[in-house]
């Protein structure tokens, strides 16, 4: 079944870099600009601003050692909402599983972990994004995230069907014990998969 499903995966890639590859050669070779315009436009780029609030207290994590505080390779889950930009306006919901404490190795020092992150666009679908995901347990620490934190669109469903891309992810501020602020820009790229 995984076999399948990564087949398609490769299948969908690689259409998708065919019909760029087409689209470029057409207009080189053919000067058919119709006919590169309509290639082209199967591969749709779309720019997604969202506000995203992670209620911290939602945090669910495998205790092993029974020490009520998240430890490294722990299995965790977090919640949020998301928000049109700069408003109250509820988009959506939020959700995120990750191996807790993986940023020892991350670049620059940014505290992250390898994760998956689902966001429910309300009446639109989801979009998954599989990377570094946000996981700052200041601890009395009140220094932000230095670094904007990238990770890689897999896929989504509804609207979002056949989609990839990036995602960016930037903190706007925390509040001790109750919220984690960021920002989130979805890179889009619309395929015909």
């Amino acid at each position: 079944m995984l076999s399948k499903k990564i087949s398609v995966v490769t299948i969908c890639l690689l259409t998708v870099g065919t019909i760029a590859g087409l689209a470029a050669v057409s207009s080189l070779y053919t000067g058919d600009k119709q006919r590169s315009i309509e290639l082209s436009q199967a591969l749709e780029k779309e720019a997604m601003n969202i506000d995203l609030v992670i209620n911290t207290s939602t945090l669910k994590f495998q205790d092993l050692n029974n020490n009520s505080w998240p430890d490294i390779g722990e299995t965790s889950l977090v919640l949020g909402k998301l928000y049109t930009p700069n408003t109250q306006n509820e988009i959506g919901t939020y959700r995120a599983s990750f191996i807790w404490g993986n940023w020892a190795n991350s670049t620059e020092g940014a505290p992250i972990s390898l994760g998956t992150q689902v966001f429910d666009i309300r009446d639109n679908g989801t979009i998954v994004v599989v990377g570094d995901i946000v996981t700052d347990a200041r601890n009395g620490n009140e220094t932000a995230i230095p670094v904007p934190i990238a990770a890689a669109i897999a896929g989504g469903t509804g609207k979002y069907h056949g989609v990839g891309g990036t995602t960016i992810v930037t903190e706007r501020f925390y509040e001790p014990g109750t919220a984690l602020f960021l920002d989130v820009v979805l890179d889009i790229t619309h395929g015909d998969c």
